[in-house]
Parts: structure tokens; sequence; C-alpha cells
């Protein structure tokens, strides 16, 4: 330590200013003076920093204030501002002379009173202390002052509301449920129809309400709920709704006047959209198809309002807009016309339009994605208003295509959903270097199949290059096999748990020469008595599942044409030793129904059975061209003498039946599904 005789620079001997200062720090409050070594000029005594200027004060500490005193000892000063965040509800920070800034506790809203719902206010700089409302239905929880809800979790109870007729709930709190004063729930007409002006989320429980109104795509029954809401000015308007049961919501101009009505969805989450709805007073309509007298779950509408929007200006060729380079373009089909139609969705579908100019050959690389998930096609022409001049229609979630190879010139891509879907969506454009197809993306580059072998393969990068009967503008990939005689033969396509399409033809992409054509998860299709010669097969589905499919071929069984059997008096006999029929029902009766099926509704082909001793029966109507229902029936042949009936345990919705039969006569009546009719064949065994 250093002499005491020292003096400081106001002459004073350093044991006067150390008496002197630590008189000074009880003024000081908690101000601490920590030891640091001083400037160039400086030195310590004592554990204190002594100074010529305020420069050789320096603790290293960023929020504190550093100088000189008049008695030559540097002093340290906390600053808080230097530690605020300007955020009230995360607390005050602090700066501590030894740590520096110091983060806050929370700022501590909580006044102990169970009753209250403490909150912090940031925008008001406050701590709030609401009444204890959970369910937000208005009426604090009655275990509290000044509340009456006896069950604070359910919105659909509170003292201040009327009793719910039908509802099995005790609406208004006294005790009672249902009692005889009891009326409609708010919203039930338009009368008292909810107000959404402001927009954000509804819980609306229809409970109680009755069905009070119609819209143009809501059928008969279930409840519905109304609601209003006002615009000052123009807006885009996006309501959805969604809840136990489809839902389906309406826009009218004038609440529930049919004729008013802008807008109808109907689906598990029903969504109307309109771009700048013009200022003014607008009624809506809920609907549910739940018919229940009471349930735990409400239907949750959302009223999305926001700034109006023009609309777009590539709705037909003539706006059409143009991408210069590969990149993401968006587009909306919120209020749309259909102006184009493509070979993707037919009726009343919105599209837009969008062209691009390449000088050289090159793949083009087409994606569209809707904002909710629903389904968009893509149609590409090299003349916008010509659909002859169409390349390729494509429709998925998302819609996707790539175009190879193709020559330098102007290409129209047309993006429509279905018909009352009006979804935002991306498309993306990608202009790539030109390459070849991959096998089997066309009939000439077909991937051969040998029969009694499984070939593997996959959708992934396949384009929709043809059009099956049964399918849909998917991508597909095209396969062929060799038959050098006669055979029954049977293709399994495993598609693993991805819904597919498969047809088989002797003439390539020629719908006309389809033999069948199936669809289903994994679908195989039975073919009896197939000449010898080339066949095609093509499969489809709008995903892009991995394959493997396999040809077998055996026999051939003969089969055996028949005509005339439209009705039980004029059925054919099938020989005790059974047999396959084959045969078409576009010209047969609409005579007979099922009961143990479901719309059976198509014309019928009828086979009958003599049986002298019990046999076991198993018959199929695999290999048939359409979706069909296969119904036995005892003597008499009558709706009443039906024993079994079965309409899609065979593949592609074929019949099958398996049963042990007595002696007697009975009736086998190939039928199809909700009016379906077609070309069929009918497989019988006789076993003893």
């Amino acid at each position: 330590m250093k002499p005491l005789s020292r003096f400081g620079p106001c002459g004073r001997t350093v044991a006067f200013a150390l008496a002197a200062f630590a008189v000074a720090l009880v003024g000081c409050g908690d101000d601490a003076v920590p030891s640091v070594d001083g400037g160039e000029d400086g030195g310590t005594e004592g554990g204190l920093s002594f100074c010529s200027t305020d420069d050789d004060c320096n603790d290293g500490i960023a929020c504190t204030t550093e100088f000189c005193n008049d008695l030559g000892v540097c002093q340290f000063r906390p600053d808080h501002s230097q530690c605020s965040d300007d955020v009230f509800c995360n607390g005050e920070e602090v700066c501590s002379l030894t740590e520096g800034c110091i983060p806050a506790y929370r700022t501590a809203c909580n006044d102990n009173d169970v009753c209250t719902i403490d909150e912090c206010d940031e925008e008001a700089a406050q701590c709030t202390h609401a009444p204890r409302d959970i369910d937000g239905d208005g009426d604090p929880d009655s275990h509290c002052a000044n509340g009456g809800d006896c069950d604070d979790r359910d919105p659909r109870r509170a003292s201040t509301f009327s009793e719910v007729c039908t509802d099995l709930v005790d609406n208004d709190c006294d005790g009672l449920v249902d009692e005889p004063e009891c009326g409609a729930p708010p919203g039930d007409t338009c009368d008292t129809a909810i107000d959404v002006s402001g927009g954000g989320l509804f819980e609306l429980y229809l409970d109680g309400a009755a069905r009070d109104y119609s819209a143009s795509c809501v059928p008969a029954g279930g409840r519905d709920l109304a609601f209003s809401f006002t615009l000052t000015e123009p807006m885009d308007v996006d309501i959805a709704a969604s809840g136990i049961g489809t839902s389906s919501v309406a826009l009218f101009a004038e609440c529930g006047d049919l004729e008013t009505e802008f807008e109808c969805d109907r689906a598990v989450r029903a969504e109307v959209r309109a771009r700048a709805l013009p200022a003014g007073t607008y009624g809506g309509v809920v609907f549910s198809s739940a018919t229940g007298l009471s349930s735990d779950e409400p239907t949750v509408v959302t009223v999305d309002l926001a700034p109006a929007t023009d609309p777009p200006a590539n709705e037909a060729c003539g706006g059409a807009e143009e991408i210069l380079s590969s990149g993401v373009v968006h587009g909306s089909l919120v209020d749309v016309s259909s102006d184009l139609s493509t070979a993707c969705f037919a009726g009343n579908t919105p599209d837009l339009v969008y062209f691009i100019t390449t000088d050289a050959p090159h793949d083009i690389q087409l994606t569209a994605t809707s904002s909710d998930g629903s389904p968009l096609a893509i149609e590409t022409r090299t003349t916008c208003d010509d659909v002859d001049s169409s390349l390729r229609c494509v429709r998925g979630i998302p819609a996707d295509t790539r175009l190879y190879s193709v020559p330098a010139g102007t290409y129209y891509f047309i993006v429509e959903s279905a018909a009352g879907a009006e979804p935002d969506f991306d498309l993306k454009v990608e202009v790539l270097e030109p390459t070849m197809p991959p096998a089997g993306d066309v009939c000439d580059t077909a991937i051969a199949i040998p029969v009694g072998m499984t070939v593997t393969g996959t959708l992934a990068g396949a384009q929709d290059d043809h059009t099956v009967s049964c399918g849909l503008p998917y991508r597909d990939v095209v396969y062929t096999f060799e038959l050098d005689a006669p055979k029954d033969v049977f293709v399994q396509v495993d598609s693993g748990n991805t819904f597919a399409y498969a047809a088989v033809s002797n003439d390539c992409g020629n719908i006309a020469a389809e033999r069948l054509c199936i669809a289903g998860a994994s679908p195989g299709l039975r073919m009896w008595n197939v000449p010898a010669g080339t066949y095609y097969l093509l499969v489809e589905s709008f995903a892009s599942p991995s394959l493997a499919i396999n040809v077998a071929a055996t026999g051939p069984t003969p089969t055996t044409p028949v005509t005339g059997n439209t009705s039980c008096n004029s059925a054919y006999a099938i020989p005790a030793t059974g047999g396959v029929f084959t045969g078409s029902t576009v010209a047969g009766g609409v005579m007979l129904d099922t009961i143990q099926c479901l719309d059976a509704s198509g014309p019928e082909a009828v086979f009958m059975i003599e049986l002298d001793t019990p046999r076991t029966l198993t018959a199929s109507t695999e290999g048939s061209a359409f979706d069909t229902v296969l119904s036995l029936r005892q003597a008499g042949c009558t709706d009443a003498s039906e024993v079994a009936c079965n309409d899609s345990a065979g593949a592609g919705d074929t019949g099958v039946l398996a049963k042990a039969l007595t002696a007697g006569t009975y009736y086998l009546v190939v039928d199809g599904f909700s009016g379906a009719a077609g070309d069929y064949v009918l497989a019988v065994s006789l076993a003893p």
C-alpha cells in the first residue's frame, strides 16, 4: 500500500480524502464503488480508484456512468435506462454495478383473487383484472361475486341466456332443462341473426335451431342459423364453416332470400368467398346436416374481412398474363368466371390464362398448388382459344406436368379449379433443358411385361398422355404383354394403398378398343378367353405410387354369350356344370330391386339354376365393365325371395357370392349399382 501522506489532486491528503469520500457515500444510496485499476495517471488504494480525469475511470460495465469526482476518486452510478427493452409486460430491467444489465422478472399482475383473469396489457402498459369468464359468454363464474354462470366451461350456459328448446341443456342456469317457456337460440332466424361484422372465429351451437331457410347447394333436413355483417366500404370476404356432419354456408344480399343468393358451398369444410363486396349489410346462413337433439360440438364459423382487391386481368385469352422466365406466379380464382372449356373439369369452372414464349426446344415443368388443398387442373395449348391445340390437360393435388422437348414457340397454360371452388394458388413454371420422356410415357415406349413375371415401376415423373374409360386426367404409364394363344388373363396392379385406374386394350390409346377398365386401390383385371395378340395396359393415378405389375395367363375357359335374358320369365338356364357367361345389361329391363344391397337400380340380366341335390354355389361378376350388383333369389324371383346379395367384393366393385344351397330353383340377377349398365361376365361354379 502506498504511504498515506500522498496528496490527492486537490492538495489534500489521501487520509482526509478517504474520510470525506466515506461521508459522501452515505448519500449515495445503494451505489457501490468497486475497486478497479485507474488509468495511466491513476492508482488504487484501499479498494478505491484514484483518477485525474474521467477517462481514468473504466469499470467495463456498459450501463454505468463513470466520472472522476472532486476528491480524485472514481465514482460509478447505474443508468437503468440503458437496460430497458421498452417492453412493459416482461418487467423492468436494471443495471448492476458489478454484473451490468440484469434481465427483469415478468411483470406480476396477480392480484391473488381467483375470481379475476389477470393479464398484462402491453399497449396500455398496465395490468388488467377482468371478471373470471373462461367460456367468454359474458357472464362471470357463479362462484364469484356478480357472476351467475353455472358452467363457465360451456358457452351455451349463462344466467343471462334464455332457455333453448330440445337441446337437453340448462341454458339459463335455473336448474331446469327445456322448461315450457324455452325458445329458439340466437340466430335461429334472420330477425335474430348473429352479427359477425368484426370478423373472427365464432362457435355456433345449432341445438334447438329449426330449419328455416333454403340454399342452392343444401338438401332438405338438418338445421340452420343466420348471421349478418355490415361493410362500410368494399371488402374481400371469406366465410368458412365446419362442424359435425356436412356443413353448408350460403351468402345472401338479403338474409335467407334464395333469390338474392350470391354463393353457396357444401362440404366438410364449406367456404364462400367474394371479391370487393360493396358496402352494405349482408346476410348468411350456416346449415348443418346434424339432426340429433343435442351436441357438445359447435359449428365453427370463421369470418375474414380484408381490403378489396381488383379482379384479375387474365380471365380470358385476350388478357393472358405473360410469364417471362422460370418462377412462381400467384393467382386467385375468387369470383372468376369460366371463359374456357378444358378436358379436365366439366361445368362452370373458374379459370385464369398464362403464356410463355420460348426461342428454342425446352422441357417445361408446371406445378399448380391450391391454398386450401383442393384439386386444380392445368391445360397446355399452342393456341389459346382452340381446344384442338391442347397438348395435355392434367389435374391433381397439386396439378403437375412436364412437357418434354417442346419446340420453340408460344404456349398457353389454363389453370382452373372444380366448379364451386375458388382457391388461391401458386403456379410454378420451370423452363429446362430438353430431355426425352421416360420409358412407358407413350405407347411407342411401352414397357414389356413377360407373362408370368412381375415388373416393378413407378408413376413418378409420368405424364397424362392417354385417356381410359374409367379414369380421369391423371398421369399414366403404358405397359405391354403378348399372348401366343387364347388365355384367361389376370392382371394385378399393386399400387399400395393408392387409388389407381387400369385398362387393357389391344390398340394403345384407343378407348373404343378397351377390353376392361377397373379402378381401385391395387386394381385387378380378370379377362376370360382372351385371343392371342399384343395388349397394352395403361395405369394412371392422381399420385405417384410405386407399382408392381403381374400378368398371369391360364386356360382358356370357354365363354357362353347370352342374350334376351332381361327378366325372370326369360332367365337363361345355367347347367349343373356351371360356366362363364357373357352379355350386356344395356337393353335389359329395370324391374327388380334388392333388399340386402343398396341402390341396385340398373337394368338386369337374369339366370336360373335348377338343383336336384345340394350344391355349393360360387358366382362372380369379376371382369365386368361396370359396377355390378349380384343378387341370389329363391323360386319366384321376387325381391322378397332374395337370400344373398353382394355389390363390391370383387375387383372393380363387382359382385361375388359363395353360398351352400339345398335342392330347388334359384335365380342369379346381374344388376347395376346406381343405374349402371354395360358388358358383364358371370362365372358360376356348382360344386357338390
